[in-house]
């Protein structure tokens, strides 16, 4: 039976981790705040930029520019976003479940992946499939530099004709409570049937020129985002 002195000494190791627990939180929830500020704050110019490319796109020759080309689908590239850790409740799995899900439609044999974080690494590594790219660690520095570096990668093997099409699945952020996983398909870029009922604008430069300067932005945003 513990005596009083133990008594104490586990009241006061309980106190200890509770102070402990609490500046993790602090330290999370400022981290969780600075990036749903920077978050917020991009989101105007990336919808207004993919606006301006999605009512350009139907005008253009999409010959031109190789991330346009839409070639018939015989393999197909997964960017799979995940955390480096777990204790994240549903944030990796819904991921994962989503991704998985959509591979096995496909055939793991006609996909390649990149992983960002080490749990999409793990997940597949284990599964025996085509890794193409992993990144990790890096999530706590993350920047808009790091993005168009992971970009080029991802970017590059679509243009180089590995795969026909490239898919990101990720978790959208709706707000702190509510995220839900979403895939969708980042190359070849494609216009929706609104686009082409948008009135006729003046463009200077013209549309191709434009095109060209404004889709490699508009992926390193995508990716980044």
């Amino acid at each position: 039976m513990a005596n009083l002195k133990d008594i104490r000494d586990r009241i006061k190791s309980v106190k200890s981790i509770q102070k402990v627990t609490k500046a993790m939180k602090m330290v999370a929830a400022a981290k969780m705040r600075r990036a749903q500020e920077r978050m917020e704050e991009a989101r105007p110019y990336t919808q207004r930029l993919q606006s301006v490319i999605g009512h350009l796109l139907p005008d253009v020759d999409r010959e031109m520019l190789n991330l346009l080309y839409v070639r018939p689908v015989k393999r197909i590239a997964y960017v799979v976003v995940t955390s480096d850790r777990g204790l994240a409740g549903s944030f990796n799995s819904h991921v994962l479940k989503k991704a998985q899900s959509e591979i096995d439609k496909i055939g793991k044999e006609k996909v390649d992946l990149f992983c960002i974080g080490k749990k999409a690494r793990d997940h597949f590594k284990g599964r025996d499939y085509k890794i193409i790219e992993s990144h990790l660690d890096f999530w706590n520095d993350l920047s808009f530099g790091d993005a168009i570096q992971i970009g080029k990668g991802i970017i590059s093997h679509f243009t180089d004709g590995n795969v026909d099409e490239i898919h990101v699945v990720y978790n959208e952020f709706v707000n702190i409570a509510n995220q839900y996983a979403e895939s969708e398909k980042l190359l070849p870029l494609e216009f929706s049937e609104e686009d082409l009922s948008h009135p006729e604008r003046l463009y200077e430069p013209d549309k191709n020129q434009l095109v060209k300067s404004l889709i490699p932005r508009h992926l390193n945003i995508q990716v980044w985002k």
